[in-house]
């Protein structure tokens, strides 16, 4: 039989050798149909569009909130939504090109968004939110 103090001392192990860098809310996962529809949208640009750089899409996917009684919420989405990414894969070489669609998507951007708490009563943030790419 084990001992209640070698039962308690395997039950709090592995709160002791957690990772130290995750805080409660983080979510870092690329894993996620998004980031994979953007990653797509990306590579047909680049088929299509002349000059277009894929590297210079960010499809990442990063949400994170820490804090109690101040908080601080952040996060990006890719740079190409759901909709945006199936209607640029769906779209031909020439009509990326014709729509302008070619032009605007080198220039998009993530969404991000930060939001700081104080205290509850306070609410201090920014968000940039592009246009649509892909009508």
């Amino acid at each position: 039989m084990i001992s209640p103090r070698a039962l308690l001392f395997f039950l709090l192990l592995p709160l002791v050798f957690r990772p130290t860098t995750a805080v409660a809310g983080d979510d870092t996962s690329n894993f996620r149909e998004s980031v994979f529809a953007c990653e797509e949208a990306a590579a047909k640009l680049d088929a299509c569009c002349p000059g277009f750089d894929p590297r210079a899409i960010r499809c990442h996917y990063v949400q994170r909130y820490s804090g109690c009684e101040s908080a601080i919420d952040e996060g990006e989405h890719p740079a190409f939504d759901g909709a945006e990414s199936r209607c640029i894969v769906a779209a031909s070489c020439d009509e990326l090109v014709a729509r302008g669609i070619c032009e605007r998507a080198a220039s998009a951007a993530p969404d991000r968004w930060y939001t700081w708490h104080a205290g509850y009563d306070k609410e201090l943030g920014s968000s940039s939110f592009q246009p649509p790419v892909c009508p």
